[in-house]
């Protein structure tokens, strides 16, 4: 797999379960979301060895909901989810002003979705 041109984060196999929790502006009230992955515009992050070894856990949903993963930057360039597996959470991305993702060979299982 040849890695687009712009900044990319390699992921090696296994499974992923760190969350971290920043504050977002969703239809303009500040609001914490926790998350496995927050993703900036022009950011690709890649499963080194595929959907099948690799895989983003956004963990059980309880009372505070985690998401798996969360795009909330706008900007002019293309955020990128390749080859992963996502799952264990709320799967949102949020399309808000000019933030623009795209999700390839990847496998997206149990997880609550949402889009804004």
């Amino acid at each position: 797999m040849r890695p687009p041109a712009g900044d990319s984060v390699l992921v090696g196999p296994g499974t992923w379960t760190d969350r971290a929790a920043r504050t977002v502006v969703v239809l303009g009230t500040p609001q914490t979301l926790l998350a496995a992955m927050f993703l900036k515009p022009g950011v690709c992050v890649i499963g080194t060895s595929g959907a099948e070894d690799t895989v983003l856990d956004g963990g059980p949903l309880g009372a505070w909901p985690v998401y798996s993963v969360i795009h909330v930057l706008p900007g002019s360039k293309r955020a990128k989810v390749v080859g992963m597996t996502v799952t264990g959470g709320g799967l949102a991305f949020s399309r808000r002003g000019r933030a623009r993702w795209k999700v390839t060979a990847c496998r997206v299982e149990r997880n609550q979705s949402g889009a804004s």
